[in-house]
């Protein structure tokens, strides 16, 4: 029974760091992914709308900005939800913070998701400016993996407030025993 307790609590350690390490890269690589692209000619040829020339450096900086508050929100969540992985790591594994910090991933990835309906405007809007009438562009787009995005994010909030209740339930058996 002890060495299944350890193997277990060593599993969480194990797990716990490795998601933590995880979303703290891709926190801090989501951002920089956006600056990247927006910086580097080939790169900025993969979102271009049309076969117009590339905007020049004002209105790559625009698209740049306009792109990172969705990304900076996810971003925010990512480093919550690492917190939830350090937690596990901690052997932490049914808290109410650690439900808060799940939920606060979910409400991030779906404001995430509907300002980049608006970020995909803006940066549309800032790629196409320079060109003539008639060639301009207003693109907004939601695709599949949007939905699916938004579906895991409903997912997750339902399954923090089942964290909550099952944390709450567990801290009045505690305090009963």
């Amino acid at each position: 029974m002890n060495r299944t307790v350890n193997w277990r609590q060593r599993r969480f350690a194990i797990v716990g760091w490795i998601g933590r390490l995880g979303c703290i890269v891709i926190a801090i690589g989501l951002p920089v992914a956006v600056v990247a692209v927006w910086s580097v000619d080939a790169l900025l040829t993969m979102i271009r709308y049309g076969d117009g020339p590339l905007p020049s450096l004002p209105f790559r900086v625009l698209g740049g900005l306009v792109s990172l508050p969705p990304v900076a929100i996810i971003a925010w969540g990512l480093l919550r939800l690492s917190g939830l992985f350090g937690l596990l790591a901690a052997g932490m594994t049914l808290t109410r913070e650690g439900a808060a910090r799940l939920q606060d991933f979910a409400f991030a990835l779906l404001l995430g998701l509907g300002l980049n309906l608006f970020a995909q405007a803006g940066a549309s809007m800032a790629m196409t400016w320079e060109r003539g009438e008639g060639e301009r562009a207003l693109s907004i787009a939601f695709s599949s993996d949007g939905l699916l995005a938004a579906l895991i994010g409903l997912l997750l909030l339902a399954v923090s407030w089942l964290l909550t209740e099952a944390a709450e339930l567990s801290e009045d058996s505690a305090s009963i025993v």
